[in-house]
């Protein structure tokens, strides 16, 4: 008579995340912050998830995408909040965080995909992130927006931060064979990113921008200014700005600006004219190739065209689709 296995009755849940092979393939099931929740249920969890960084590092690596980027598009929250609704986008557009004036802003209206996909390691956490879910510019801004971090249409200073001589060499040092290029090669609408980190990169720009930089101002009548006496400038829109260091000292003529998102340097600041002349077409190719995206061209009264440009689509996408599955001649 064959023997049967009789269960343990004293082998519980925690017995079986101690095998790493289950713990793996529980890992590839769930999302980081799903990981990361098991392993604070208990100390056994804690002590086999997250004990050890390198294994915690390459569990998190076969994590799925956790959707939070599509619900955000899906919902109009988040980054994607519609901005005419009193909502101050934590963007470049409006650095100093002041209120957004009422406007009609686009919204995303492709039919994307429900779900999530393959995901990938997030530029800055490390965290999985899926196509759907990465964060860059869904829609044309109301600006002439660059691929680059530091340029815009409107030039206002943007993304970018200065250092003393001695903090600009300590960082050039730390950054010492992590990259490919020692110039900063950002694009913005091919990084793979997810929100949060997006958010934080908003909030230590706004940081620097708020605490070590200041507008034109009168030595003689603007005493909180005068720190700032004797320290380099760049222009930000109609008006320059003062910059200081992030430890507090003054910045040295010559110095080469920094991007707050990978740290390193950019071209000479004489350099970015032509920089923009060469990138500024480059601002969503994907989009502005796209027919079912129309060009909207003024004439020289700055009127948009009449009748308004038309779309691809004559007809409704789902009766397109029956119509004609190819989608030929829509």
């Amino acid at each position: 008579m064959a023997a049967v296995a009789i269960p343990n009755p004293n082998l519980h849940f925690n017995h079986l995340i101690a095998c790493y092979p289950i713990l793996s393939t529980l890992a590839s099931h769930v999302s980081a912050l799903d990981l990361l929740n098991l392993a604070l249920t208990s100390r056994a969890n804690h002590a086999h998830i997250l004990a050890s960084p390198p294994i915690f590092a390459k569990l998190r690596r076969s994590c799925v995408c956790d959707g939070h980027g599509l619900r955000d598009r899906q919902d109009r929250t988040g980054l994607y909040k519609d901005y005419s609704k009193g909502y101050t986008p934590p963007g470049p557009r409006l650095p100093d965080g002041g209120e957004d004036i009422d406007s009609d802003e686009e919204i995303e209206v492709r039919v994307f995909n429900r779900t999530c996909g393959e995901a990938l390691p997030c530029v800055k956490c490390g965290v999985n992130v899926c196509e759907e879910c990465r964060y860059y510019p869904r829609v044309k801004e109301c600006y002439s927006q660059s691929c680059r971090p530091h340029l815009n249409g409107a030039w206002q200073m943007a993304n970018v931060m200065a250092m003393c001589t001695a903090c600009d060499e300590k960082q050039e040092d730390q950054l010492k064979g992590r990259f490919l290029s020692e110039l900063c090669d950002c694009h913005i609408f091919r990084r793979w990113i997810c929100s949060k980190c997006v958010v934080e990169e908003h909030k230590e720009f706004r940081a620097y921008r708020r605490n070590f930089t200041a507008p034109e101002f009168n030595p003689d009548e603007d005493v909180e200014y005068k720190r700032f006496i004797g320290t380099s400038w760049i222009q930000d829109h109609q008006f320059m700005r003062y910059l200081l260091c992030p430890c507090g000292d003054k910045v040295p003529p010559g110095f080469r600006l920094r991007c707050t998102w990978c740290k390193r340097r950019h071209l000479p600041y004489e350099d970015w004219h032509d920089e923009y002349r060469q990138v500024g077409g480059d601002r969503m190719s994907w989009i502005d190739d796209d027919p079912t995206y129309p060009v909207w061209v003024t004439d020289h009264r700055r009127k948009y065209p009449s009748p308004y440009p038309p779309l691809r689509y004559n007809q409704l996408v789902h009766e397109a689709a029956q119509t004609n599955p190819e989608g030929a001649g829509v």
